[in-house]
C-alpha cells in the first residue's frame, strides 16, 4: 500500500514540476524577448516627450479612445519596479540553487601550506566565496586551540572548530564534546616516554606540557611546522591535574602497537612519520562532524571533508563528500571520494569548484 501511494506521490510531483518548468520556460522566452521593450519604456518614463504627452493628455488634446497607461503616474514605474524586483529573485534563486555544504578542513597541508606556513590566496578567495553562497566553514585538525595560530587570514569566515582530532570541539564560546583520555591510559604514556626517552606533549583541557628529551618537538613542531605558543608549555604536574585530551608521542610507527596495547581505552590517528595523536576511543574527526552536526542542525551528508594525512581518514569517510589533498598519503587518497590538486596548486579552488560550491 505504501508502495501504491508512493509511487502516486511522485507522480503529482513530477505532473507539477512538468508544468512548471515549461511554464517558466515559456515565460523566459517571452521575458527575454520583452527586454528591448522595456529598455525604451524606461527612456521614454520622464522624459521631455513623456511630460509632454502627459501635458497634453491632461489639457484632453488626445483621443478619447487612445489607450493610455503610459501615461498613467505609475504605469510604466510599476511594470518597472516589478522587473528589477523580478530579476533579484531570479538572482536568489539562482544564488540558491548554489550547492551549500558545511565544510571541514584540515589545517596543515590541507588549509596551510608546509612550504610556506601561509594559507594561499586562492584557499582564501575560495572559502571566501563559499560562505557567502551559504556554505559553513569548520576546522578539523589535531592541534590544540593554544597552537592555532595560523589561520587569521579566514578567521571571520570560521563557524566552529574540531579540534585535537575531535577529543575538543565548540562553536563560539559554546562547548560541543568534550572526550578525555582515562588518566591511567595519559599515566602509561608518560612513564613510557620517561622511561624510553622520547618527546611528548600532553594536551590538557585549559594548558599543555611538553617533555622533549630528544629534541624532537623543536625540532618538528617549531622549526619545521612553524608551530607558535609551545614556549607558553605548563609545567607537566599542573597539567595533569587536568582533563587530558590529547597526547603526541614522538616515536616511528613501528612501535605504536606495543604501546597501544597498553592503552586500551584510546585510539592513534598518525599525520606525520615521526610522531602519533593519541585520543580517547570515540575521539575522532569523524565523531566531531557528528557532533557539530547535531549542535547546528544540519544533515551530515551534505558536508564535505578535506584533509591530507591518516589523522582525517575518519572524517574523509564519515562526511557526505570526503576529498583528498593532492599531497595526502596515499591511504588516504584511496578512501576519498575525490582527489583535488595540492594545497600549493589551488588544492581548495579546484575542490569547491568541482563540487559546484563556489
Amino acid at each position: 500500500m505504501k508502495q501504491i501511494e508512493r509511487i502516486k506521490t511522485m507522480e503529482q510531483h513530477l505532473d507539477r514540476a512538468s508544468q512548471a518548468v515549461m511554464k517558466l520556460s515559456t515565460a523566459l522566452d517571452d521575458y527575454a524577448e520583452a527586454q528591448e521593450a522595456l529598455r525604451e519604456l524606461s527612456a521614454y518614463y520622464g522624459s521631455d516627450e513623456w511630460k509632454q504627452d502627459f501635458a497634453d493628455d491632461e489639457q484632453g488634446l488626445l483621443p478619447k479612445d487612445l489607450k493610455r497607461g503610459v501615461l498613467s503616474e505609475d504605469g510604466i514605474w510599476n511594470v518597472l519596479t516589478d522587473s528589477r524586483d523580478l530579476n533579484t529573485r531570479m538572482k536568489e534563486m539562482v544564488k540558491g540553487m548554489t550547492q551549500r555544504y558545511a565544510l571541514f578542513f584540515d589545517i596543515d597541508g590541507t588549509l596551510v601550506s608546509f612550504q610556506t606556513h601561509e594559507i594561499p590566496p586562492s584557499t582564501i578567495l575560495a572559502l571566501t566565496q563559499a560562505k557567502a553562497n551559504g556554505s559553513r566553514v569548520y576546522i578539523a585538525t589535531g592541534r590544540p586551540p593554544i597552537i592555532i595560530t595560523n589561520l587569521g587570514a579566514i578567521e571571520h569566515l570560521i563557524d566552529g572548530f574540531i579540534t585535537t582530532n575531535g577529543a575538543l570541539c565548540f562553536v563560539d564560546d559554546e562547548l560541543v564534546s568534550c572526550q578525555p583520555i582515562d588518566k591511567k591510559d595519559v599515566m602509561t604514556c608518560v612513564e613510557d616516554s620517561k622511561a624510553k626517552g622520547y618527546s611528548l606533549i600532553i594536551v590538557g583541557r585549559q594548558d599543555v606540557a611538553v617533555l622533549d628529551p630528544s629534541g624532537d618537538v623543536d625540532r618538528i613542531f617549531r622549526q619545521m611546522l612553524a608551530v607558535k605558543n609551545l614556549d607558553k608549555a605548563s609545567p607537566l604536574d599542573v597539567v595533569l591535574e587536568q582533563d587530558i585530551l590529547q597526547l603526541t608521542p614522538f616515536f616511528p610507527a613501528e612501535y605504536e602497537p606495543e604501546l597501544m596495547a597498553r592503552m586500551p581505552n584510546c585510539v592513534s590517528g598518525r599525520w606525520h612519520p615521526e610522531f602519533t595523536d593519541i585520543t580517547a576511543n570515540g575521539a575522532d574527526k569523524g565523531k566531531g562532524i557528528l557532533a557539530i552536526a547535531r549542535h547546528e542542525g544540519f544533515d551530515p551528508s551534505r558536508t564535505i571533508a578535506f584533509g591530507d594525512g591518516g589523522n582525517d581518514t575518519s572524517m574523509i569517510l564519515q562526511a557526505g563528500i570526503g576529498i583528498a589533498m593532492g599531497n595526502a598519503i596515499d591511504e588516504l587518497k584511496q578512501q576519498a571520494d575525490y582527489v583535488t590538486t595540492s594545497v600549493d596548486d589551488d588544492g581548495i579552488l579546484n575542490a569547491l569548484r568541482h563540487y559546484e560550491v563556489i
